[in-house]
């Protein structure tokens, strides 16, 4: 009898697709991120996540590269990017949060699939490179607050933090 092996990447779409379908919406806050291609979107997520965690936040960071289960980030394969699993993958993140009993979502979206990735967040910030600077556009309510940056540093990455920690903290978006 042949010995199948699966790959990483197929046993979590196994997972995916195969995952109980969410009792409810989400009741924690949602934070959907559009990075462009040219800024480290691992490093930005990694610094994200730890801003959270030095305060005591369980931030649940989702990825759709594949190298962020090397830095412990919950991966999501590429292959799902498509409008048909996204129910299956916000249900996937549903139980995730509920058995790790996650304070928010923090859920990285390539450029080319944001259109497609219809979340409802509560906040959606955009990051884009333009010439020497880091544009970081927050949306939230059909609110709109822009920051540029010269690069996004630890500082600048503990900046947003402490804007988003501030948002989340209110009941509405207001800028």
């Amino acid at each position: 009898m042949p010995e199948y092996i699966i790959s990483p990447k197929d046993l979590r779409i196994r997972q995916i697709i195969h995952s109980k379908e969410a009792q409810n919406d989400f009741t924690i806050p949602v934070i959907k991120c559009t990075i462009d291609t040219d800024i480290d979107e691992i490093k930005l997520l990694t610094e994200l996540r730890e801003a959270f965690h030095e305060d005591s936040y369980n931030i649940y960071t989702v990825s759709f590269l594949t190298e962020s289960v090397l830095y412990n980030l919950e991966y999501i394969p590429k292959e799902l990017s498509k409008k048909r699993y996204i129910e299956k993958i916000l249900d996937f993140v549903y139980w995730q949060t509920y058995d790790k009993q996650s304070d928010g979502i923090l859920i990285a979206v390539p450029p080319e699939l944001s259109e497609d990735m219809l979340i409802d967040a509560d906040i959606e910030i955009l990051f884009e490179s333009e010439k020497e600077n880091k544009k970081v556009c927050f949306n939230c309510e059909n609110n709109q607050y822009i920051q540029i940056y010269k690069a996004l540093t630890k500082d600048s990455v503990m900046e947003i933090y402490m804007y988003l920690k501030d948002r989340l903290a209110q009941d509405e978006c207001e800028y």
